[in-house]
């Protein structure tokens, strides 16, 4: 897991000042990295053992609920640059917009692959026991141009707002609020996904 001077800084909710999102509603976009650094990213796929995707802490596999390829992205030095931007970002967002009680990043980063036919319908990202998510991330790893379908839709009040789709864009939102990704028509979606957990809501 992430070291404890990077959970640390986001418990303190200290982020680089350059880290500003453009607000969405309930929660915030924005484009951390360049084009270079999201290839940089795609590499360590390379080391990844997919599985799967499930639906539960029993570890079901359901596909007509959810269908995709997923793989666990564990913090190294050789990475540490991409955690910590990314914490910056969701801290960001969470000094401007909710103010959560967070501990910090107590899960691998979850790489994702959708390929055609594959979705994930309506659902929430929780914990369970001490451990609660709270806020969530999705970085965008895929051209638009690589894919059809496959949109990620929040659900925020009445609306269901699409996620924009450009190649880096990283999504952060709360963990509460209802998302799923369409189908895919043809081609291939990746993308990043990330929790930051706190205590049990009050």
């Amino acid at each position: 897991m992430p070291s404890n001077s990077l959970n640390s800084r986001i418990q303190q909710k200290t982020y680089s000042s350059q880290m500003d999102g453009i607000r969405v509603g309930q929660w915030q976009t924005f484009k951390p990295f360049t084009q270079e650094e999201i290839l940089r990213i795609k590499e360590y796929k390379k080391k990844i053992v997919f599985k799967d995707g499930t639906i539960t802490s029993n570890r079901e596999v359901d596909n007509s609920y959810r269908k995709t390829n997923v793989g666990w992205l564990y913090p190294t030095q050789e990475n540490r640059w991409m955690y910590e931007r990314i914490a910056d970002c969701i801290v960001s967002s969470n000094n401007k917009l909710w103010k959560f009680d967070i501990f910090g990043i107590n899960e691998a980063f979850q790489y994702a692959i959708y390929n055609q036919g594959h979705h994930y319908d309506w659902h929430l990202d929780t914990g369970v026991g001490n451990m609660t998510r709270k806020i969530s991330a999705s970085l965008q790893l895929s051209s638009p141009t690589d894919y059809n379908g496959g949109e990620m839709i929040i659900k925020s009040n009445r609306e269901s707002i699409i996620c924009p789709k450009e190649l880096g864009t990283l999504a952060v939102f709360p963990s509460f609020l209802l998302h799923k990704v369409k189908p895919i028509i043809s081609g291939q979606r990746e993308s990043l996904v990330i929790w930051i957990s706190g205590p049990p809501f009050r």
